[in-house]
């Protein structure tokens, strides 16, 4: 069975094609006893997951459940996949759904 990819504008190969999708979603760290909630914007959504502005970098690998869900998918949770640094005290964080 072959796999559908989309490239994108980047140059990027993926499974699923990306769509701009601005909102704004709140989220707390997974294994985090303080249960701090974080605000965060989503810059794109796929049907394997979504971008975010972050004010503070996370961890590669970081689960994240989302506590105020406006996403189009019934995610719940999702693991950090990668993370720039786009200004200073500003990141982009890729996000996988597992949940």
């Amino acid at each position: 069975m072959t796999l559908m990819t989309f490239t994108n504008t980047d140059g990027k190969k993926r499974i699923h094609g990306r769509y701009d999708f601005h909102s704004p979603i709140e989220y707390r760290l997974i294994q985090d006893a303080s249960n701090k909630i974080f605000e965060s914007c989503t810059v794109n959504i796929s049907g394997g997951g979504f971008c975010i502005y972050l004010y503070e970098r996370l961890p590669v690998g970081q689960e994240i459940e989302i506590t105020k869900n406006i996403l189009p998918f019934p995610c719940l949770k999702a693991r950090v996949r990668w993370v720039d640094e786009v200004e200073t005290g500003l990141y982009r964080a890729g996000m996988n759904f597992i949940e």
